[in-house]
């Protein structure tokens, strides 16, 4: 496994998730702020990520894949598996926002 690209500052997938606050900092948010949007590019399944943990490397999103729902991931797992950020990444955002620019609806 190479790890080398995990420690790369010029990733925006990195660069997005500085802003992101640590694990549990949304969670009493009806409407979170998204810090990343990430798809798996063999599976399509989409993250909103709203929490992340650098230290442990962990995030915390919506998931839309074969059910929606929140859950934790490790961020490393997913970059060896397919998982880049998504070109509808806008900045950070609202959940809702970035749920209507996809066509997609789930309340929390």
């Amino acid at each position: 496994m190479n790890t080398e690209h995990y420690l790369d500052p010029t990733i925006p997938i990195y660069e997005a998730l500085e802003k992101a606050p640590e694990l549990y900092g949304q969670e009493n948010e009806k409407d979170p702020i998204v810090y990343a949007v990430l798809r798996n590019k063999y599976n399509n399944w989409v993250r909103f990520v709203t929490e992340y943990d650098p230290t442990e490397q962990m995030i915390f999103s919506l998931v839309y894949g074969f059910e929606k729902e929140w859950g934790y991931a490790d961020l490393n797992e997913l970059l060896d598996n397919g998982t880049e950020m998504d070109a509808e990444f806008d900045g950070p955002k609202k959940l809702s926002e970035y749920q209507n620019i996809l066509g997609i609806n789930y309340e929390k």
